[in-house]
């Protein structure tokens, strides 16, 4: 909570800027307005609450891939624990006596109206934590014209007489104009501008081209009141909405300083070294704000600190706009200027006009891949919006770059990706390199004798051997799997030696997910590598499962992720033991898919290279689009929502289920970045079949994972679903069967290569190929047959 004293505070200061407003103050007739100093104590730690605001926006992520750097190189990481006042700290420190000084009678602007536009600031020497400092501030300048009034207050701290930190800080208020009057010295605002030094793009904002972002941060309104907590700053337009609207806000914003205090931090500006800053403050972060900071390379030789210096920009993630221009230089920098501390390994989606843009990706490498196709390519180009368009061209797609066309399409797809995807030191992912992982591996090992068969839970019953086979050959002739799921299954109920993956590591990427072949894999007795993304290291699922079965869990030093780090990933997989099998089961939500499954494709590319008898494996969706030979049934579905399905559709027109022998999956809800983020597995798995490597892709059942049971329209569509007769699976039965067809495809890999249909052979459909309609329009169906679903609270699985 805020501090009692801080409002109080602020009340007197309103209760000033309102006098001031009757009274209509001008400007002072002294030369020199007197001054606010005095003691202030450093504390021999940075406040709790400066602490919580630093870290309470930084995702585990971020901080595992700084462990993870620490690791590679051996050095230690750059944000430590100061014992030295940061210049962060010293600003906050300068801040009351500033207010207290622009609250001075002789000041002719309300403190109310007043918002900071610009700063400079120096640190001149460190400046030891847990001692005395003298502070203080006062007004140097006014200035007032047909823009507004400006107003330069200078701090100053000094630490056994000495001059160690000074800043200047330009507030402006816009509304309170006048015939042009000066009072004071001129200072040197105005001409710090990175628009101005770098240029604009065709929104007529700040040009930062494909640069990354060093760091990205989602502030809340409860990040405002940590800083006002710190720094005593309690003005209602950072913490409440309705108090920004009276000042002209939409919405409650951002400190300006905490902007800059998330910068330096980032930055290692930890006041150990003498260093310096400005900052230009263009337009407010309103709350909710997602803010990126923008390297924009060493200052030109018009700016006021020497050639060590460097420009960034703060953007609006959002829209791209550019809120706040900074420049720091000296010392204190040099870590950061040298690579100790910037995004190097990382995969970053490309930019349009600052804003990134997972469409520019996806429609590129969808671009590239119809290249040979001129009519498909323009039909491409013409899919605009892209969001509302993919559908059909990736449905358009799917013909052309079909395993039974070659794989020129598909390596053109994933040639475009390695160059037109970089990493954040700019890159391309093409120009990737295996990175080697310091320290042991981390095992769990379980004591149980390894299942040798496969068995499923569905509703409440038990299904193995004979049950279970009955059950796939009542799914198989009602067109719920394919031919050639039945098949693999029969025979690894048949043979459970199939089961037996002795010599193989399984590395996982996605093990944790709901239908990740984990815990399957690991009751068999098969060793599985989970190279475990940030946050879910401390989900002791897979650890339950590996102590609970018969294999090894192995888990890296640290915790790895293969959007910020697959160099490290793929440098970790290739040093395992055994013959590897890479299987991907990957899902995030949006545009992390999409990398994710970029990231993916990285890593399957630098082992292969290092471990050329690796097995890569999919697992496909039914909701995408595949070319297929079987047709639909006539008829679909059972008793009374059947015939309701017939005359929805006639109704509503529902489309065919093919579209020229290719089958349309995709369902709108999930979006162009779910279709993009597929279609790169498909083709890695197209050409690496046809270069002769093992190779498992199936598609897998729809199923009641944790994301569906907690979305009421999932819920809906699939109860709905569940009445016509293709009832999702429970994702731990999803799973094992999964699990199995991937055993099976490693111990028949001709089955693949001799197959120009090998990613539909083995689909678990769930009866969508099978449907007269297009997915869909089922759906939209589906949702209302189900909405009573929607209404009953949802219950969610753990799994493990």
């Amino acid at each position: 909570m805020v501090e009692l004293t801080h409002v109080t505070r602020f009340a007197r200061l309103m209760a000033t800027s309102v006098r001031k407003s009757v009274s209509r103050v001008d400007f002072p007739e002294r030369e020199e307005i007197a001054g606010e100093a005095g003691a202030a104590y450093l504390p021999d730690k940075a406040p709790e609450s400066l602490e919580d605001f630093l870290k309470s926006g930084v995702d585990e992520a971020e901080n595992a891939q700084d462990e993870l750097e620490g690791l590679r190189s051996g050095r230690e990481g750059m944000r430590g624990e100061s014992a030295y006042a940061t210049p962060s700290q010293l600003r906050a420190l300068c801040f009351a006596p500033s207010v207290k000084a622009l609250s001075a009678p002789e000041i002719p602007v309300p403190m109310a109206g007043l918002v900071v536009a610009e700063s400079l600031w120096t640190l001149a020497a460190p400046i030891l934590l847990g001692g005395k400092v003298e502070v203080g501030a006062t007004v140097a300048s006014i200035r007032r014209s047909e823009r507004g009034t400006e107003v330069t207050v200078r701090g100053a701290v000094f630490d056994d007489g000495g001059l160690v930190y000074a800043e200047e800080t330009l507030y402006i208020a816009k509304k309170l104009t006048g015939e042009p009057r000066e009072w004071g010295e001129r200072l040197p605002f105005g001409g710090f501008d990175l628009r101005r030094r770098r240029g604009v793009n065709s929104l007529g904002r700040l040009d930062v081209g494909n640069r990354p972002a060093v760091a990205e941060r989602e502030f809340t309104v409860a990040d405002s009141r940590l800083w006002a907590r710190y720094t005593g700053d309690v003005n209602p337009i950072h913490m409440s909405s309705a108090a920004a609207r009276v000042f002209g806000f939409r919405r409650a914003i951002l400190h300006g300083a905490a902007v800059e205090a998330w910068a330096m931090d980032r930055l290692g500006l930890d006041g150990t070294a003498r260093c310096w800053g400005q900052a230009k403050f263009r337009a407010p972060a309103l709350l909710p704000a997602r803010l990126e900071l923008i390297d924009m390379g060493r200052a030109s030789s018009d700016s006021r600190a020497s050639s060590d210096s460097r420009d960034f920009a703060v953007l609006d993630g959002k829209s791209g706009r550019d809120l706040v221009h900074l420049s720091y230089g000296g010392a204190g920098l040099e870590r950061y200027s040298k690579g100790g501390d910037r995004p190097s390994g990382r995969i970053v989606l490309p930019r349009q006009n600052g804003r990134t843009s997972s469409s520019v990706l996806a429609r590129g490498m969808a671009l590239a891949a119809a290249t040979a196709d001129p009519r498909l390519a323009e039909r491409v180009k013409s899919a605009e919006p892209w969001r509302e368009g993919y559908r059909a061209a990736m449905t358009d797609l799917s013909r052309v770059d079909a395993p039974s066309r070659g794989s020129e399409a598909a390596r053109a797809g994933l040639a475009w990706l390695t160059k037109g995807l970089h990493f954040a030191d700019g890159r391309r992912i093409g120009e990737a390199r295996a990175v080697e992982v310091r320290g042991g591996p981390w095992k769990v090992s379980g004591s149980r004798e390894p299942r040798r068969e496969l068995s499923l839970e569905l509703n409440g019953r038990d299904y193995r051997g004979r049950s279970l086979l009955a059950l796939l050959d009542a799914w198989h002739r009602r067109g719920f799997i394919r031919r050639g799921a039945y098949d693999a299954l029969a025979e690894v109920i048949d043979d459970p030696g199939i089961l037996d993956l002795e010599g193989w590591t399984f590395a996982c990427l996605g093990a944790s997910a709901a239908l990740s072949p984990a815990p399957s894999l690991l009751a068999w007795g098969a060793d599985v590598a989970a190279p475990v993304r940030a946050g879910q290291e401390k989900n002791s699922a897979l650890i339950d499962a590996a102590k609970s079965g018969a294999g090894t869990l192995i888990l890296p030093p640290a915790p790895l992720d293969v959007v910020r780090a697959p160099e490290a990933v793929a440098g970790w997989i290739a040093a395992l033991d055994g013959r590897i099998a890479i299987v991907d089961t990957l899902y995030a939500p949006g545009a992390k898919f999409l990398l994710a499954e970029a990231g993916a494709d990285v890593v399957e590319s630098l082992v292969t290279r290092a471990r050329p008898d690796t097995a890569l494996a999919w697992y496909g969706s039914p909701t995408d689009a595949y070319v297929l030979s079987e047709p639909p049934k006539a008829h679909f579905g059972r008793g009374p929502a059947a015939s309701a399905l017939a005359a929805y559709a006639k109704a509503r027109g529902l489309g065919p289920s093919r579209v020229d022998g290719v089958y349309p999956g995709y369902i709108a809800v999930q979006g162009p970045n779910y279709a993009a983020a597929k279609r790169i597995g498909r083709w890695r798995a197209t050409v690496e079949r046809e270069a002769g490597r093992t190779v498992s892709y199936n598609v897998g059942p729809l199923s009641t994972t944790r994301s569906v049971l907690v979305s009421r329209p999932l819920r809906a569509a699939y109860g709905g679903l569940r009445r016509l007769g293709m009832a999702p699976l429970p994702a731990a039965a999803s799973a094992e069967l999964m699990a199995a067809l991937l055993a099976w495809d490693l111990k028949n890999p001709r089955a693949a290569a001799e197959s120009d249909t090998f990613l539909t052979d083995k689909a678990i459909d769930c009866g969508l190929f099978s449907c007269p309609y297009e997915p869909n329009g089922l759906m939209a169906f589906a949702v209302a047959l189900g909405a009573d679903k929607a209404l009953k609270r949802a219950w969610v699985p753990k799994r493990g």
